[in-house]
């Protein structure tokens, strides 16, 4: 085999290997490459070039510099498919931010017993706060103690009255705020987590209220019981408890629907604590609906800039205090992380909120004008990557849910059309702003137009919402601004 054959397919390898990373990376496929993957991929092709470097005495200029060697040139320097490698390599420079710094988000936490029957190897999954037994068991390590399943047995077998806390259940004093260091713009820290009210009043009393869930080794989106049979094996639950835990590594078991009904019913695991995942808004508690609502539309707002003022004299005043920097033009890149950031009110509307015949008016109309306003902020936008996306997303998913409601809740659609809508559809958009009635006309006007396009407004709609929108016009917009209809219009 020549010596560039030899070469050219580990390298070719190489590059499908990074190549890969960076596919898992923008998708989000379990599980990530890790820093030190990507690094010693890196390691081996610069080895590999001083290598290639090192076997040529001195460089052949003059076959370099004429064309018709191409032979001795092969002979020489093997063709390793630079061109792959020079894109594999741009496009790892593009995920260093996102790719994590090890394999590990959390060090495994080892036994501290002394005489532990595994060495002080085993993970320990327990934790003892009494400070005698700390000391009596753990020698030099300071209280607490933590120990694994084999010296839980041996610490509730000599004192029976001490009370082991377990580790993988939800910790206090777990910080709210997003520690992401590569975020840039600072959108969305404040993190939040809401605990489902499956856990029982002895639980809440022993740990609080206020808690995060931890120790998540990998979230996994199966079911990882070994032997479930059940043709849906998407996870719907994750359980906390030891006796489940205990299945998979000590760590937190994830359960399809079927599997959570077997472990956990009257009979047998009615004391875990374990979260659900949420089905339907609709099914969720009525103090916490709105919650669920108003995350759905601020997430929609992210799409939406300010609205410019539009008398002179607030123009003026903007004009004056711009020399004060109090009106700063937003960032080009921030306003495009905040239309992407919106996508994810998309998918919450279309996968939470599926319209029902007994759904509330005043709530589906709230969501439903919020949606009408993210039409007009992303409608008309640059040709670019961002734009693709968020137009795939009304195809694939917007579409559907909003022919499902104009079946469903046609008086909804209506009302949210109109020039002088309900007041629960007054959300978002001129609706924040304080403007004249006749730039609510023609920002309304703006906004239906933007819905035409995608067959969203049947014949009979439009039928019925045009001559209060021509009667709108008549009377609220004075005859000098009739100019900025016929551009709306066009």
């Amino acid at each position: 085999m020549s010596l560039g054959l030899s070469l050219f397919l580990p390298v070719a390898a190489k590059i499908k290997n990074l190549q890969d990373y960076y596919g898992r990376v923008m998708n989000n496929v379990q599980p990530l490459p890790s820093g030190v993957d990507i690094s010693n991929t890196i390691k081996y092709f610069s080895q590999v070039l001083l290598g290639v470097l090192r076997d040529v005495p001195q460089s052949p200029l003059e076959l370099l510099r004429h064309g018709g060697s191409n032979e001795s040139r092969l002979a020489l320097f093997p063709n390793l498919d630079y061109i792959g490698l020079f894109e594999a390599l741009i496009q790892t420079a593009q995920i260093v931010p996102l790719v994590p710094s090890a394999s590990q988000w959390y060090d495994l936490v080892l036994c501290q017993h002394v005489n532990c029957p595994k060495g002080r190897a085993a993970e320990a999954v327990q934790m003892c706060q009494d400070h005698s037994i700390s000391i009596f068991l753990g020698g030099d390590s300071p209280p607490p103690l933590f120990v694994c399943p084999d010296c839980a047995e041996f610490v509730h077998s000599e004192w029976p009255s001490v009370l082991l806390e377990d580790l993988l259940f939800p910790l206090q004093q777990v910080s709210l705020t997003c520690e992401n260091k590569v975020l840039r713009f600072g959108i969305m820290k404040t993190v939040t987590r809401v605990l489902e009210d499956y856990y029982r009043s002895d639980f809440l009393k022993v740990h609080g209220e206020n808690m995060l869930l931890t120790w998540l080794k990998d979230e996994k989106q199966a079911c990882q019981q070994w032997n479930c049979r059940s043709q849906q094996k998407a996870a719907v639950s994750t359980c906390f408890s030891m006796e489940c835990a205990s299945y998979n590594g000590n760590h937190p078991m994830r359960y399809c629907q079927q599997c959570h009904n077997i472990r956990h019913n009257e009979r047998r695991g009615y004391n875990h604590a374990f979260s659900m995942n949420v089905s339907s808004a609709w099914s969720l508690p009525t103090c916490t609906q709105p919650y669920c609502f108003e995350a759905i539309i601020s997430l929609l707002k992210e799409a939406q800039l300010p609205i410019e003022p539009k008398n002179q004299d607030t123009h003026d005043r903007h004009v004056r205090f711009s020399h004060f920097d109090i009106f700063e033009q937003p960032d080009p890149a921030e306003v495009e992380e905040r239309r992407l950031i919106s996508r994810f009110g998309i998918y919450l509307l279309v996968g939470l909120c599926k319209p029902q015949p007994d759904t509330p008016i005043d709530v589906l109309g709230r969501l439903l004008s919020m949606l009408f306003q993210w039409f007009h902020a992303t409608a008309c936008l640059p040709d670019d990557k961002t734009t693709n996306t968020l137009e795939q997303l009304k195809s694939d998913y917007v579409q559907e849910w909003l022919q499902s409601v104009m079946n469903l809740h046609p008086n909804v659609v209506k009302e949210c059309l109109l020039p002088l809508p309900v007041e629960y559809a007054r959300v978002g958009g001129n609706w924040e702003s304080q403007i004249t009635r006749a730039e609510h006309v023609k920002q309304g006007l703006s906004r239906l137009l933007c819905l035409v396009p995608y067959e969203l407004i049947s014949l009979d709609l439009w039928t019925e919402i045009m001559p209060f929108w021509m009667e709108a016009i008549n009377t609220d917009i004075p005859e000098a601004e009739y100019q900025d209809i016929r551009v709306v219009l066009t």
